[in-house]
C-alpha cells in the first residue's frame, strides 16, 4: 500500500490540474460575451471597424511579423479563408507590427484576408479580448451575432481551425472537405 500512495496523490492532483490545463489553453467564451468593437486602419490606411463583419463568422488573429509560432499558422489561416470564405467566414489579421514590416510579409505570403494595423494600440485590444500577458500568437472566434465564442493562446493549424468555426456557420458545416 505504501508503493502505490504516492501514485494515488500524484492522481489526485494530476487530474485536476490537467482539467484546468485543457480549459484554459483552449477555453470557449460563453455565447453571451459580446466582442469589443474597434476601428484600425489596414495597410492602405482605410479605416475598419469590427462591427462591419458582424454577418460573418470572424477569425481574429493577432499576430505580429517577429513573432515565430504566428508566422508559421499564417498558411493555414489563408488556406481558411480559401475553405470557408464563401460559407460565411472572415479572417482578420490584427498585426502588432509596423506598417513597413507587414506590408512586405503579407506580399510575400500571398495573405488574402485583410489584415489591420495595431501597433501599440494592439496590445490595449488584445487585453481587451482576455489576453493580458501580451502573448501571441492569440486568435478569438465571433459568431455572426458578434459574440464570441473561442479564444486560443497559441499557435492553431487547419484542423483545430475548422473545428471552431464549424459550429457557427450557418448552416453548420460538418463534412467540409479539407485541403491535404
Amino acid at each position: 500500500m505504501k508503493k502505490i500512495l504516492p501514485f494515488i496523490l500524484l492522481a489526485l492532483v494530476a487530474i485536476p490540474t490537467g482539467l484546468w490545463v485543457a480549459q484554459t489553453v483552449f477555453a470557449p467564451e460563453p455565447a453571451q460575451a459580446k466582442a469589443l468593437d474597434f476601428s484600425l486602419p489596414d495597410m492602405d490606411g482605410k479605416m475598419h471597424s469590427l462591427s462591419g463583419w458582424r454577418d460573418k463568422v470572424v477569425v481574429l488573429n493577432f499576430w505580429a511579423t517577429w513573432c515565430p509560432p504566428c508566422r508559421e499558422e499564417i498558411p493555414d489561416f489563408i488556406q481558411l479563408q480559401k475553405l470557408y470564405g464563401k460559407a460565411g467566414v472572415q479572417v482578420i489579421g490584427l498585426a502588432v507590427d509596423n506598417l513597413e514590416e507587414v506590408k512586405a510579409f503579407y506580399q510575400a505570403e500571398g495573405m488574402n484576408y485583410p489584415v489591420l494595423i495595431g501597433e501599440q494600440d494592439a496590445f490595449n485590444i488584445l487585453a481587451q479580448f482576455g489576453e493580458t500577458t501580451g502573448s501571441l500568437p492569440y486568435t478569438v472566434v465571433l459568431n455572426t451575432e458578434g459574440k464570441i465564442v473561442a479564444h486560443k493562446l497559441g499557435a492553431l493549424d487547419l484542423p483545430r481551425m475548422e473545428a471552431l468555426i464549424k459550429p457557427h456557420l450557418n448552416p453548420p458545416l460538418a463534412g467540409v472537405a479539407t485541403l491535404p
